[in-house]
């Protein structure tokens, strides 16, 4: 009789704990949605993260020029810091926006791992200025003609950012990217 009176006491201990705990979680999430009395001002943190950014593109900037030296390259680099090398011009007809390419490439992070290329994925075919391919591939191929060859080396910044691309490439992780263009379709 006295162990039936114990798990009688026990569960209503259990109980009352229990609903006690639910009434502090419903007390905490009113909490949690009701409007804050500070106000965060944005400007206060602009400034140190836009500072924050210009030293990674500095220090990334100086692994690119490094790469480039290590490996003894003759890049120019664009207004943009997209750095290439034409290997070969192809045709005199430069693709423009809205036209469509189609690519042959090989990406590799600076450090040499191979991350993707033609022979496992398939040629890369898009439309310049209309697709979410990378801003350093789009600026890369408008500088040669069909037939023509180039390498990149494309700062994170015009390629897949602080995000990285969500499967092989990290965050802020510069490319190195040849690439041969094999075919340009103008818009009718």
């Amino acid at each position: 009789m006295k162990g039936l009176k114990y798990l009688k006491y026990c569960l209503y201990s259990l109980t009352f704990i229990s609903f006690a705990f639910f009434l502090e979680s419903c007390e905490n999430k009113k909490k949690i949605n009701q409007k804050s009395d500070v106000d965060i001002n944005p400007e206060k943190y602009s400034e140190p993260l836009i500072n924050a950014n210009k030293t990674f593109i500095r220090l990334e900037d100086g692994d690119i020029d490094f790469y480039i030296k290590r490996h003894n390259l003759q890049m120019t680099r664009s207004e943009t810091g997209l750095r290439y090398n034409i290997i070969v011009k192809g045709e005199a007809y430069l693709p423009k926006e809205k036209d469509k390419v189609k690519i042959v490439y090989q990406t590799n992070l600076i450090t040499g791992e191979l991350i993707y290329s033609s022979k496992e994925d398939g040629n890369k075919e898009f439309e310049i200025g209309k697709t979410d391919e990378i801003n350093g591939i789009q600026e890369g191929v408008k500088l040669i003609g069909k037939g023509g060859k180039a390498k990149l080396i494309i700062p994170s910044y015009l390629a897949y950012g602080v995000a990285g691309d969500g499967f092989m490439i990290r965050q802020r992780s510069p490319l190195v990217i040849e690439i041969e263009l094999i075919d340009i379709i103008k818009p009718n």
